[in-house]
């Protein structure tokens, strides 16, 4: 990619350093940091910083009120939460970019009318707002700072802000695209936006597909993993709970469509079986799933527990007899890759009930670690459900497949190893082609 004079001054000053050389800094761009349910995230970055990399955080939103994970805590990236509404801050995001605009007329004007154009043409890209976040982050914190390189987790918003603070900075950019964001962004800008990024990567196949057929290029595929040390094969005779638990972790939001789980709950009551539904998560639609559990009689059997720390969960997987999660494609597009909770079940010794969508197959061999049903199909999830809960023998064999499958493919330790390679290739200029 190509320098321009901001870029020009930016690295003038990053060699200006009494001690030497500086370290250099990746700037992340997120969604929000922390936020509970982006382990895979937190994770990556804690992993990286083991491995040497250094990081400035930038989140474009400030969560509050939720449990801190422990890996989060060790995380020593400095964090600077940049405007999440442009309006509440308008007066010193235009100071900051009437500075950007007096110095570098041509640069600003021209990633203006980019931003104005796209905004037009896909106003759901929210072009215009990530050009003010992007200029206020590049005019505001990076003129004295080492960043040489921005990375953006998900590519539909982190990546619009990197994609115009590179063009405002000519600093380059990569990022990780992981779920919704590939399926309900504008293929067109997604498009440019992968052409222009030093390199993409991506958690699973199915995404890899849709996105090769936008770019130029293959996209290295990466999965997420987990910490096998925290999330440990808890043996072949897990009976502790009486009667058994069905554990679901996730956020309470469409795609996760726990009413057709809650459906297929219903139908192993009627048929006899003994079980509690433990549900680990929050969201929009969680006093609705309350009133239908009331209303369907289960109220007694299910336990909420709202948001926990992964310390806490993995105390939950210790106990489950299965984990169970009814992931759907949503009309808009969106989706799950590979949740992380079924890695994580797997990784503990839990065999786990899915559905057939995007990347869990990926994941979960039908009948091996476990069983998937099709999306939106309360009875045949009933039936998985039901042969895992009366079969002890079938529980063993799937926990032993499930432990082994996620060592060999999800080991959050090992694959990080990828990541950093393609950060170091970032960092030395390479461009992946």
């Amino acid at each position: 990619m190509e320098k321009n004079a901001v870029a020009g001054q930016i690295s003038d000053i990053n060699l200006q350093h009494d001690s030497g050389p500086p370290i250099p800094v990746i700037g992340l761009i997120l969604k929000g940091f922390p936020r509970v349910s982006e382990t895979f995230i937190t994770r990556e970055i804690h992993l990286l910083e083991q491995r040497g990399f250094s990081f400035r955080i930038f989140s474009m939103r400030n969560p509050q009120g939720h449990p801190i994970h422990g890996h989060i805590q060790k995380i020593r990236s400095p964090v600077t939460y940049i405007p999440e509404y442009v309006l509440p801050a308008l007066g010193g995001i235009l100071r900051v970019h009437a500075r950007m605009f007096a110095r570098y007329p041509q640069v600003y004007l021209k990633s203006l009318a980019d931003a104005l154009w796209w905004n037009i043409r896909s106003p759901k890209s929210s072009a215009l707002r990530r050009f003010m976040q992007a200029g206020y982050l590049v005019g505001r914190y990076l003129l004295n700072s080492a960043v040489v390189h921005f990375h953006a987790h998900f590519c539909h918003d982190p990546t619009t802000v990197a994609y115009y603070a590179s063009r405002l900075s000519g600093i380059p950019y990569s990022f990780t695209a992981h779920a919704k964001d590939i399926y309900i962004s504008d293929p067109a800008f997604l498009q440019l936006k992968l052409s222009r990024a030093r390199f993409s990567l991506t958690c699973t196949r199915a995404n890899a597909r849709y996105l090769d057929a936008l770019g130029h290029r293959k996209t290295p595929v990466i999965y997420h993993g987990v910490d096998l040390e925290l999330f440990q094969y808890r043996g072949d005779d897990p009976w502790l709970e009486d009667p058994p638990i069905i554990l679901t972790v996730g956020r309470i939001v469409p795609k996760k469509d726990h009413n057709t789980l809650l459906q297929s709950l219903i139908i192993l009551r009627d048929r006899g079986l003994r079980f509690r539904w433990v549900v680990v998560g929050e969201g929009p639609l969680l006093p609705e799933l309350k009133s239908r559990a009331r209303e369907a009689g289960l109220e007694g059997l299910v336990k909420f527990l709202g948001s926990i720390t992964q310390e806490e969960l993995a105390g939950w997987y210790r106990q489950a007899r299965v984990s169970a999660l009814a992931c759907k494609v949503m009309s808009n597009g969106d989706r799950d890759g590979i949740p992380n909770v079924l890695v994580e079940s797997m990784a503990a010794g839990v065999p786990v009930v899915s559905t057939t969508i995007s990347g869990v197959p990926e994941l979960v061999e039908d009948g091996v670690q476990g069983f998937l049903a099709p999306p939106g199909d309360p009875k045949a999830m009933a039936e998985a459900l039901e042969r895992i809960l009366r079969d002890g023998d079938l529980i063993r064999a799937m926990a032993r497949a499930g432990r082994e499958r996620v060592e060999r493919l999800f080991d959050a330790a090992e694959n990080i190893k990828e990541v950093g390679l393609w950060m170091h290739r970032a960092i030395e200029g390479e461009t992946h082609t």
